[in-house]
């Protein structure tokens, strides 16, 4: 949310551009985002700087002490066989549960990585809709439905307390419904937009009578649409 109202301003808030959010050549005011969150973390660090440099330790050593003794006469081994991190990142190599979840995990980020990252982009190519709409709309995608479904799956844990089958069961059908869903929206989008052009001989020529004297260029693509609003151009001035 904070990116997309970001976004609705020019790249210099205090400049006029003459165009408007919806053209190809806008481009918002992204750094805001990061000086806002910047100066947020910098004031809830403030508090960290106000305690002590080290804290007082007990003056009841006896206490400590029988303390101490009891937790040795109790677990020696325990206490006397301290694991070094090789030794415990061995142990986590080890759990094949722990395995399995790291690799479809690592698995699952990789298949929706692209997606996540290019999501604003295709909704705003797309839904013919401008950056702070598309972020807008980008950040309540991933945002609501995670947090409903972390409720959700807690509610249902904490409500039935079900076995390890029951859970990995649980998990597939979640992830093969997302991955539904994902694939689904392949189908989803606005009508192909139609450039206006020729097609001679099967190429489609951008070139008409009205912009042949113009020298237009392909090598940049800023997109227009007609006065019809419908008929895009690739640029404006192929649009004469």
């Amino acid at each position: 949310m904070l990116s997309s109202y970001c976004l609705t301003y020019y790249e210099n808030p205090f400049l006029d551009p003459g165009i408007d959010r919806r053209d190809p050549r806008w481009v918002g005011a992204w750094w805001i985002g990061f000086i806002a969150i910047g100066t947020g973390l910098l004031i809830f660090t403030i508090p960290m700087f106000l305690f002590p440099r080290s804290f007082t330790k007990s003056d009841n050593k006896t206490s400590d002490a029988l303390n101490g003794n009891a937790i040795a006469n109790e677990c020696p081994a325990k206490v006397s066989q301290e694991k070094t991190i090789w030794e415990r990142t061995l142990l986590l190599v080890k759990n094949p549960i722990y395995v399995c979840y790291v690799l479809g995990t690592t698995a699952r980020l990789f298949a929706v990585l692209g997606y996540i990252t290019f999501k604003s982009k295709y909704i705003e190519s797309e839904y013919k809709t401008s950056a702070s709409t598309a972020n807008l709309f980008s950040g309540i995608i991933g945002v609501v439905p995670t947090a409903t479904g972390v409720f959700l799956g807690g509610l249902f844990i904490r409500r039935f307390l079900p076995g390890p089958r029951v859970l990995t069961a649980f998990i597939t059908i979640v992830e093969m419904i997302g991955a539904m869903g994902m694939f689904s929206a392949l189908f989803l989008g606005c009508p192909q937009s139609q450039f206006a052009g020729t097609t001679l001989q099967s190429q489609f020529e951008l070139q008409s009578q009205c912009n042949s004297q113009c020298q237009c260029s392909t090598k940049l693509f800023q997109p227009i649409c007609g006065p019809d609003n419908i008929t895009n151009y690739f640029s404006p001035c192929f649009a004469g």
